[in-house]
């Protein structure tokens, strides 16, 4: 009894201790301190609001977006995904992406304009004046004119009566990306980078001139800084893929992959990576992940994307399945002297399980890096030789893709006679034929490169090769 009393007398102690030294009201106002303007993250060069405005007088600053993405629903459970995106003038003349999708009928409705953006510094204020309407994202106010910390209103109009009005309240402080905001871009440059990660979403969207009232969940990324990324092909020194995964568990994944041009994943920082805010707000990051491709598409306009995909990772045992709502969710570009282009963003379902708990969420897919078919070199011994036993067949890629790790089937046949099965589902860039108990006579190879789905493939053939066999 008397030990039951003095273990009460110990715990009751370091309480009182714990509450001295570090006061209940210090650590709510920490917790709350990212409510408040001014705002500085520790670690980072980043302070709000000054930088969540425009940076268009930094001559640094070559390329500036400020990107929204929201999964929404109204009060039937119907559901819709919007994505928006505003970037910085070039020469004078600046882009903006609108979309929005419904679960009902797996239709996108696509609105890109370019027009002219007006942007404050100081805070977020920027207006898009194109030839159909004029849009504005800004920081919500108090009726005194005080900026209300983060609190967005979104008013953007597109094509066919198409809109929405979106106010956005965060849940979580900003997630400032990788250990200081400042970011590698591949070799593409370095950009400031902050992200809010969830903000709860009320407003309307309208569609065919019909408005909805709908809620949600946003995710909105700014990125500012010395760098360029296009989808334009002429234009890339890189490409990526980049995912915003949110969960029921109230757990936020930020993912991306960056190719260099010779289509070659480098596990290092500056080429993607792996970041988190969990539930309670803090954060992490990794390089020590894999984003497997379970599945490729093909669109009318161009190669192919990936279109499903599998993120694992060790610490926090994350495994989770991204599978887009529906496939075809390309986005228009501007015509321009170069061609018509495109990329890939789009609304996705996630499950899976968190260290080893069940989750379910949503996503959202942009893609610029795109596959090719592959093309293949067989490598035989020369055709004039006379061939025997075992002959080694090796052959190799000449446009080898990182994210599209290749499988290969060998068929072979006598001279005019139909394909056989050599083997099939190998890894390996080489096979021993044995080719003891053949006929002899002349022979051909068919190599055939596939992905894990089938859905990418090349194939060739090799000339005429004489086998002797002097058993035979």
């Amino acid at each position: 009894m008397n030990l039951i009393k003095n273990k009460v007398k110990v715990i009751s102690l370091l309480i009182l201790l714990s509450a001295t030294i570090f006061p209940l009201s210090s650590i709510g106002k920490a917790l709350d301190e990212w409510k408040k303007y001014p705002y500085k993250p520790n670690g980072t060069k980043i302070v709000f609001p000054k930088d969540e405005g425009s940076h268009h007088t930094d001559p640094s600053v070559t390329m500036e977006w400020w990107y929204t993405n929201f999964t929404l629903n109204d009060s039937s459970g119907k559901s819709y995904s919007v994505m928006i995106c505003f970037f910085k003038p070039v020469i004078g003349i600046s882009l903006r992406l609108f979309n929005i999708s419904t679960s009902d009928n797996n239709k996108i409705y696509t609105a890109t304009k370019i027009g002219f953006l007006a942007s404050k510094e100081g805070s977020l204020d920027i207006t898009h004046t194109n030839a159909s309407s004029l849009d504005h994202f800004y920081v919500k106010k108090e009726k005194d004119g005080t900026l209300i910390p983060f609190n967005y209103v979104l008013d953007v109009h597109g094509k066919q009566n198409t809109s929405v009005h979106l106010e956005m309240e965060p849940i979580k402080p900003p997630f400032i990306v990788g250990e200081n905001g400042y970011v590698q871009v591949g070799q593409s440059g370095h950009s400031w980078y902050y992200s809010l990660t969830r903000m709860k979403t009320t407003g309307t969207i309208q569609i065919g001139g019909k408005k909805i009232k709908v809620e949600g969940i946003g995710w909105m990324d700014h990125q500012w800084g010395p760098f360029m990324v296009s989808p334009v092909p002429l234009m890339q020194k890189d490409s990526y893929e980049w995912f915003s995964v949110q969960l029921d568990n109230g757990e936020e994944y930020m993912v991306s992959n960056i190719f260099d041009k010779n289509n070659r994943l480098q596990k290092h920082k500056g080429f993607g990576g792996l970041g988190w805010m969990l539930s309670d707000s803090s954060t992490g990051s990794t390089v020590d992940f894999q984003l497997k491709r379970l599945a490729f598409w093909k669109p009318p306009t161009s190669d192919y994307y990936s279109i499903k995909w599998q993120i694992l990772e060790p610490v926090r045992k994350v495994n989770l399945i991204i599978t887009p709502d529906f496939k075809n969710q390309l986005i228009p570009l501007p015509n321009i002297p170069l061609g018509k282009f495109y990329f890939w963003e789009g609304s996705c379902a996630v499950e899976g399980t968190v260290a080893g708990k069940k989750v379910k969420g949503k996503a959202f897919a942009e893609l610029v890096h795109k596959f090719k078919k592959p093309q293949l070199q067989l490598k035989l011994p020369l055709t004039k030789e006379k061939l025997q036993g075992k002959i080694k067949i090796s052959w190799s890629v000449q446009n080898p893709d990182d994210g599209n790790p290749l499988k290969y089937r060998l068929f072979y046949r006598k001279k005019d006679k139909e394909f056989k099965l050599l083997t099939d589902n190998i890894d390996k860039d080489y096979y021993l034929w044995d080719t003891t108990n053949l006929k002899n006579g002349e022979y051909s190879i068919k190599l055939v490169a596939f992905s894990v789905d089938e859905v990418i493939y090349g194939m060739t053939s090799s000339k005429l090769i004489l086998i002797q066999n002097e058993n035979l």
